[in-house]
């Protein structure tokens, strides 16, 4: 999967670029404390990291992809922004406990094993301040499947797809409380804080 979005990086990033989530990421900011610390979990190139420092939040984002990470930092340069971007994988999120205030995880999990959700959801709270918000952007479905992204890639990948009780179930054993959850297009919105 890593390959693919690297063979494809350059049109991918220009597609992703003209596709701001403006609304989540509006509702999301509004819940932010002052100064917070945001982890962008999947970060690709930085489009969502770049808007969340924008509005004068410290930003960290992570991406698998070193050359997505590459891209991410040269276009946080090209705005003039300091956002400390680093190659990791979400299932294995190397920072300390309760570094950040909030999460940001936008499409991100389709991307992962279902298997390893649960997973994610426990070092996303690991990381995370009592309080802290998090919000997971992920296309609704069952199992696991290869899909055709031509439009954005070109290509065919293997996707996770999740239900709604899913990902509310894998949050709340990890000592997440539900704030709200929209579906709609096959597209689950869901915010939670850490209790």
């Amino acid at each position: 999967m890593v390959q693919v979005y690297e063979r494809n990086l350059e049109f991918y990033v220009n597609w992703v670029e003209q596709r701001l989530p403006q609304y989540a990421l509006t509702k999301f900011i509004s819940m932010l404390p002052k100064k917070a610390r945001v982890l962008d979990a999947g970060c690709a190139a930085g489009r969502d990291s770049r808007y969340i420092a924008e509005h004068g939040f410290s930003v960290t984002g992570i991406d698998i992809s070193s050359n997505m990470i590459w891209e991410a930092r040269r276009r946080a340069s090209l705005a003039k922004l300091y956002i400390d971007f680093k190659a990791m994988d979400l299932e294995a999120l190397n920072f300390n406990e309760e570094s950040f205030d909030a999460v940001w995880c936008y499409g991100t999990l389709n991307h992962i094993r279902k298997a390893d959700l649960k997973l994610a959801m426990k070092g996303f709270s690991r990381v995370l301040k009592k309080g802290g918000i998090i919000f997971i952007e992920a296309e609704e479905g069952e199992g696991e499947k290869e899909v055709e992204r031509n439009e954005i890639l070109g290509e065919r990948i293997i996707c996770a797809f999740f239900s709604q009780l899913e990902l509310e179930e894998a949050l709340t054993t990890n000592g997440f409380e539900i704030l709200s959850c929209i579906v709609d297009d096959n597209e689950i919105n869901l915010f939670a804080k850490k209790l």
